[in-house]
Order: structure tokens, then C-alpha cells, then sequence
């Protein structure tokens, strides 16, 4: 049986940052060649922003708190545990840069395993009636992405014996008319990673 999951932005971010083994399960049967993954062009680019702000954040709350210790390290009865937690700080602030370089990679393997949906004209146009309208998912970002995964549904959805939807934005998407619309191209809605490895592993072994 030939088995799709496409994912969205949560999904990137679960592998590159948080490191789950569920989601990346899910990529490493791709490799295998036992299932395909397709992902929006638009998740990639909103996770490859959203990772790169949270951890410029952390960097610029580290420079902060450093800034901080260095004033409180002017009293002499302080500066030698000053001196302790700056270094720690300091070797968090190069772990992150680093990371930061380790997410980027990450995102151009995906990129490669992955069959990416192109933002095509017809599904911005679809997305911006759709957020106007107020339907489901109604968040702007939210309507482009499912408003890709239809498209791509529709246009190739055919080949398959499993079409799986994963998102873990439960909030945004657990609603009748998307359950409804998923539902007539014969796609099952999970938003939880272990349940979306479950089902796959029923059919692939």
C-alpha cells in the first residue's frame, strides 16, 4: 500500500529543535523509501523563520543577563560567582550559535527527503477568500498552508492508499467543515505524532 503524510510547520519544528523521535521516525521511514512526506513551501519557510527568531531570542537573553552579571560582578563579594555563570553563559550563547547552524541543516535534509507543495497563485488566491470569509482554519498562515495541502491532495492525492494530515495545531484545525472537507478526498486528520506512526505502521509493518 503506498502510504502519505503531509506535515506542517509544527512538524519541522518537533525535529530540527525539539529533537522527537515520533516525527523523525516518520522522516526515517521516508528514507527507506516506505512512505512518501510532503510538506507546504509555506511551513518550511514559516519554520525556518520561527526557529531562527527563537533562538536569536535566547542568544539576545543570554547578552542581556551577561550585561547584567558583569554590573553585579563590581561588587568584590560577588565576583567570583559572577565569574562562574558567565562562563556557563558564555558556553550556552556558543551552543546556541551552533545549534542555530545544526537547525539549518536539518531544514535542507528535510528539504531534500521531502516532496515540497509549491504556493502556487491559485492556492494564495484560494487562502486569502478562504481568511476573508472567515472559514476554517481562519488564521492567515493556517489557510495558506491547508489551502496547499488541498491543492496538492487533489492534484495527486490519486496514487495513494493512505493520505494521512498531521498538524499538532489542534486549536486551529479540529473543526467540522475542515473534518468534512478532509473527508471528501479521503484524508485522515491526526494531531498527535505517535498516532500518526501507529496508523502508518499498521499498514507499512
Amino acid at each position: 500500500m503506498k502510504v502519505l503524510v503531509i506535515a506542517e510547520t509544527n512538524w519541522i519544528e518537533d525535529i530540527a529543535l525539539a529533537q522527537d523521535l515520533r516525527s523523525a521516525y516518520l522522516l526515517e521511514l521516508r528514507d527507506k523509501g516506505e512512505i512518501d512526506i510532503a510538506i507546504p513551501a509555506y511551513s518550511l519557510h514559516e519554520a525556518d523563520g520561527s526557529l531562527d527568531r527563537k533562538i536569536t531570542k535566547r542568544i539576545e537573553k543570554i547578552d542581556n543577563f551577561l550585561h547584567f552579571l558583569s554590573k553585579v560582578a563590581q561588587s568584590k563579594p560577588h565576583e567570583n560567582l559572577c565569574s562562574i555563570v558567565k562562563d556557563g553563559l558564555k558556553e550556552l550563547k556558543s551552543k546556541s550559535l551552533e545549534e542555530r547552524e545544526a537547525i539549518k541543516r536539518v531544514l535542507n535534509k528535510i528539504k531534500m527527503s521531502i516532496d515540497v507543495i509549491p504556493y502556487t497563485m491559485t492556492v494564495a488566491l484560494n487562502a486569502d477568500l478562504r481568511s476573508e470569509s472567515s472559514i476554517a482554519p481562519f488564521k492567515e498562515a493556517d489557510c495558506r498552508i491547508y489551502e496547499s495541502v488541498l491543492e496538492y491532495i487533489r492534484d495527486k492525492g490519486y496514487d495513494y492508499d493512505l493520505k494521512v494530515f498531521y498538524t499538532a495545531d489542534r486549536e486551529d484545525f479540529d473543526n467540522e467543515m475542515i473534518y468534512a472537507e478532509l473527508e471528501e478526498i479521503d484524508v485522515k486528520l491526526y494531531f498527535d505524532a505517535g498516532e500518526v506512526v501507529e496508523r502508518v505502521y499498521e499498514v507499512v509493518g
